[in-house]
């Protein structure tokens, strides 16, 4: 008897208690929500205003007043409120509160900021929307918008690929992220390293970019969990489905320049050939061990107005290997001279100048297709170089030992160089062809030599 007594008192206890947090609060009319703390709201449009209280903590006066027209919640975590709003005009988090549409919002004119880690999903049908996130936020929008402007300074995203707009404006300074579905024009400015997305091209777009931020074309992605791998100008987009592990490359065109690229190297007279300077003959060399190797490691691309035609800039380390004809040893004198070690007892297999240089090109690129792997590309422009290092290396054996001595000098060899490239291919396949108009050697402190190579790039990171 005594045990249903007290049974009957508790379930007594949480009726009252469901019935206080479930009926609607007596507040005065508002049109915007400003959430201090936590909380999580469930946002409809309706003739009749509504708050309910439907989980957490008992409610206090303090939770939740109207001031100006603006409902100000200071709901602890853990509380969920239904609010049904004839009107909206703004809603502002700052901290982790959260906001979730249950029905369309019809608006003239909306603004959504969040300073801190909150978060806003809404569908809208508005004129105009202006988003400002500071901090950790992300607002999910869909609908259609005639206006939208984002701003974003931190790491805050806007994700909008369902919400169709006529104009759009996105300001990232920092990591932001906004994807949006633009018809008519976009104007994006970047600074740092955000990312701005559109799932169709706008008829008139302008980029301002400061940083390594990128504009870019959305990728459809199917539905389920997705990793995302960047390398270089390359992404790679990992799609755990129910059925199957699925790899996704994005194929949009980008310039060829950070990778791994293999070539020969050698160089030219004054006269455009082959042939060496009189009393220079030693520096002939063997052309197929004569090799060029480079590591590309940076990369700045800016598409000019959307046609295909790129222009980059980029750092790669360039290693150029000299391999001679004559076993013979480069004497630093002014100018340089060679010298060949005739010694029957001494059996040598190579010698080689090694010159390595921090090189930055600055060129023009150009595709037929917006497809990287069906389109040719055509590049051009300028090649400039800062010597970093030079030695030789001989092998060599003697007394049936083996010998490799170095020397490290700088042989009168030019410490900045400047020139020109050309590269063309298909799709990922890439060929290029440098000529340098500095000589390899300092003026009068050698001959006079202008280094040329050929070669391809193996690795397009």
């Amino acid at each position: 008897m005594k045990q249903k007594f007290f049974l009957a008192i508790l379930s007594l206890f949480i009726s009252i208690k469901v019935f206080s947090q479930s009926k609607p609060l007596d507040l005065a009319p508002f049109s915007s929500i400003s959430i201090a703390a936590h909380g999580h709201i469930f946002l409809s449009q309706g003739a009749q205003q509504s708050v309910v209280f439907t989980s957490g903590e008992n409610v206090d006066n303090a939770m939740i007043v109207v001031k100006n027209g603006v409902l100000l919640v200071n709901a602890k975590s853990g509380n969920e409120i239904e609010i049904t709003m004839p009107s909206l005009e703004k809603i502002s988090i700052g901290g982790k509160g959260v906001v979730d549409g249950r029905t369309p919002f019809n608006t003239e004119d909306l603004k959504l900021d969040i300073s801190g880690d909150g978060k806003i999903n809404l569908e809208i049908n508005s004129k105009k929307v202006d988003v400002n996130i500071s901090g950790l936020g992300k607002v999910v929008l869909r609908g259609t918008a005639s206006e939208s402007n984002f701003n974003i300074s931190g790491s805050g995203k806007v994700e909008a690929i369902d919400l169709k707009t006529s104009k759009c404006n996105a300001n990232i300074s920092g990591l932001g992220k906004c994807s949006i579905d633009v018809t008519d024009q976009l104007i994006s400015n970047i600074s740092g390293s955000g990312a701005v997305t559109y799932k169709t091209k706008p008829a008139n777009f302008e980029e301002n970019i400061s940083g390594v931020g990128k504009t870019t074309i959305h990728s459809e992605i199917p539905t389920g969990d997705t990793t995302r791998l960047s390398f270089g100008s390359k992404e790679i987009l990992i799609i755990d489905e129910p059925d199957a592990l699925k790899l996704q490359r994005r194929t949009e065109p980008r310039p060829i320049w950070a990778g791994f690229e293999f070539g020969f190297n050698s160089y030219l007279s004054k006269d455009g050939n082959f042939d060496l300077p009189a009393g220079f003959s030693g520096l002939e060399l063997r052309q197929e061990k004569s090799i060029s190797v480079s590591l590309n490691l940076l990369q700045k691309n800016f598409e000019i107005a959307k046609s295909n035609l790129w222009f980059f800039t980029g750092l790669g380390i360039n290693w150029n290997n000299y391999r001679f004809d004559n076993n013979i040893s480069i004497l630093s004198a002014n100018p340089i001279s060679t010298f060949a070690d005739t010694n029957s007892t001494i059996k040598y297999e190579k010698s080689k100048l090694v010159a390595s240089y921090l090189t930055a090109p600055i060129m023009f690129e150009y595709f037929t297709g917006r497809d990287k792997k069906r389109a040719f590309h055509i590049g051009a422009g300028a090649m400039l170089g800062l010597r970093i290092g030079s030695h030789t290396k001989q092998k060599y054996e003697q007394d049936g030992k083996t010998y490799k001595p170095k020397t490290h000098d700088d042989f009168n060899l030019n410490p900045f160089r400047y020139g020109f490239r050309v590269a063309l291919g298909y799709g990922g396949f890439n060929l290029f062809a440098d000529y340098y108009a500095s000589t390899l050697f300092k003026e009068n402190k050698g001959p006079s030599l202008y280094p040329v190579a050929i070669g391809i790039t193996l690795a397009d990171f």
